[in-house]
């Protein structure tokens, strides 16, 4: 954005109008607009609810998804193999023809397994990347790693917990983050009758009337005295 201030300088006697660049605070606060397509996934990974068949699928798909869209941040090309066909790597990512990242995803409910990723399981992942050609692998969990597990870690094998997955998501896409992290909070709130989406949340005045506002269609659905 360009904003012209007068900055007075003497050329040959004449005054000259400089442009000068100015901060466009609107811009600085604009973080990129990833839609709904990871804020779906994150609530997947996240419900902690259901430890069903279904609800493992649904979780693993979500976090294959989710390790797709970090190597295309990343610069890669990046392609879902679902570990099928590539012994245990779920995602791999290309520059050029050349496999240089082979990443295995674990969805598992923290809630629902006592277990954390062992070093049998990083070091069965290394096995592959070396089969497979890939230079790097992305070991990235909804769980946790034991301490052998993590002692494998080096440069070239990178260990993604619960933790370091959300700091990454963060890093990558804060306007899902910050959009799963608000509706979290209103978790125990009512949803708007009107428009089924927003929460309903209390407004008070000077006076103490209870007003119910919704966050999302920014309706008064009803009133309290």
């Amino acid at each position: 954005m360009l904003s012209i201030f007068k900055k007075k300088t003497k050329e040959q006697n004449v005054e000259v109008v400089e442009a000068v660049n100015t901060v466009n605070l609107a811009e600085l606060l604009t973080f990129d607009q990833e839609g709904n397509e990871v804020l779906s996934l994150i609530k997947t990974l996240n419900d902690t609810s259901e430890n069903t068949a279904k609800a493992k699928k649904d979780k693993s798909t979500a976090l294959n998804e989710i390790a797709k869209l970090i190597l295309e941040k990343m610069g890669y090309y990046a392609e879902i193999t679902d570990g099928m066909n590539d012994g245990g790597i779920d995602v791999i990512g290309y520059k050029g023809n050349v496999r240089e990242i082979g990443v295995q995803c674990k969805a598992w409910n923290p809630k629902g397994c006592n277990s954390r990723i062992n070093n049998k399981d990083v070091n069965a992942f290394k096995g592959s990347l070396s089969s497979k050609n890939c230079q790097m692998g992305l070991f990235i969990t909804t769980h946790y790693f034991d301490d052998f597990a993590l002692k494998e870690a080096n440069e070239n094998l990178i260990l993604i917990d619960r933790k370091y997955l959300l700091e990454i998501l963060t890093n990558y896409f804060p306007n899902a983050v910050s959009n799963y992290l608000y509706h979290q909070d209103l978790g125990t709130q009512d949803a708007c009758p009107n428009c089924s989406n927003g929460k309903i949340i209390k407004i008070y005045r000077d006076a103490k009337p209870s007003f119910d506002w919704c966050e999302s269609c920014r309706e008064v659905p009803r009133y309290k005295a």
